[in-house]
């Protein structure tokens, strides 16, 4: 496999961000929204605004100026479809520009060209607030598995893109292993494994439900009340949007057992085979490595510190899958 450190580099291309009075001033002007009130929200590769007016509250996402607009329509269209298909799903809806756009561009410094979308905003805490239970984990992953079900049939231009975070794409992140040489032998492992999962069912997925993607109501009877940024959906194997997910739910005390409630949860929904239930161990391990491979050459390239704490607690999570 060809190592390929550029999937790395093109997740943290430094850009200028946006000021807010800037960004207050496309709501008003592109969007009619009166009077905004805005705070950025930590965002990894866009400008993010949470805004608050007279006409409501929304999300303000201005994508990164070396983004493609076929790859941020993806993400778009993906959650649109996914809304359509399970109106019950709660992912957020897109509102149009006054002159009807869904996806209005906007001209940044150095003349570079930025796609902007504002969405609806979904009240709740995040997940990374809240200690769920054994319940709500079922919830959380019934959730994930309503949101690959009504993903099954979606399609657009862009969804084979190359994206560093596809976990298909791991054996392509080698060159980074240099960087985390504890690592290797949990890397190599994925590799060998890799092409046994060759003929896993495929779709476009979320990829991407972390706790600071999922909104959450621990009184509600749902638990998960919004589920947000298909930045990273991609088409890539099935399962592995449920590993991603459990990923990051691992309780190193426990190990396995304390993600069997978000797999029970995502059975609920889709019929994994046999194949995808047997690789679902080492694609949990396989997004672990990922997560600290990529956490640490972001970290390195953009000369900011080490994000100690999270890469020594999924070191730690991968350890108790053994």
């Amino acid at each position: 496999m060809t190592d390929a450190p550029g999937l790395a580099d093109a997740l943290g291309a430094p850009f200028a961000a946006m000021t807010e009075a800037d960004a207050a001033g496309v709501l008003r002007n592109r969007y009619g929204i009166r009077s905004p009130a805005l705070r950025r929200l930590e965002s990894e590769r866009d400008d993010t605004f949470r805004v608050e007016s007279p006409d409501g509250e929304f999300v303000l996402k201005v994508a990164h100026p070396d983004d493609d607009p076929l790859e941020v329509n993806l993400q778009t269209a993906a959650m649109a479809w996914a809304g359509d298909v399970d109106p019950a799903l709660p992912v957020q809806r897109v509102l149009p520009s006054v002159d009807g756009e869904i996806e209005p561009t906007l001209v940044g410094a150095g003349g570079r060209v930025r796609v902007t979308r504002v969405l609806s905003w979904l009240p709740g805490r995040m997940l990374s607030e809240v200690e769920p239970t054994a319940g709500h984990l079922r919830a959380l992953g019934a959730a994930n598995g309503r949101l690959s079900a009504a993903l099954e049939g979606f399609g657009h231009p862009a969804d084979e893109r190359a994206h560093a975070w596809d976990l298909a794409r791991l054996p392509e992140l080698a060159a980074l292993v240099e960087l985390a040489p504890d690592l290797a032998g949990a890397f190599d492992a994925f590799v060998a494994a890799a092409p046994g999962f060759a003929e896993l069912p495929r779709q476009v997925v979320h990829n991407d439900l972390n706790h600071h993607n999922v909104v959450v109501d621990p009184g509600a009877a749902d638990f998960v009340v919004g589920i947000l940024d298909f930045g990273d959906a991609v088409r890539t194997w099935r399962v592995a949007d449920l590993a991603i997910t459990a990923s990051y739910l691992v309780d190193p005390a426990v190990g396995w057992a304390s993600i069997e409630p978000v797999v029970e949860g995502y059975r609920r929904h889709v019929a994994l085979t046999d194949a995808e239930l047997a690789a679902l161990p080492a694609l949990v391990r396989g997004r672990l490595v990922q997560r600290i491979l990529l956490g640490t050459s972001a970290a390195l390239r953009t000369g900011t510190p080490l994000p100690i704490a999270g890469l020594e607690r999924s070191r730690t999570q991968l350890a108790s899958l053994g």
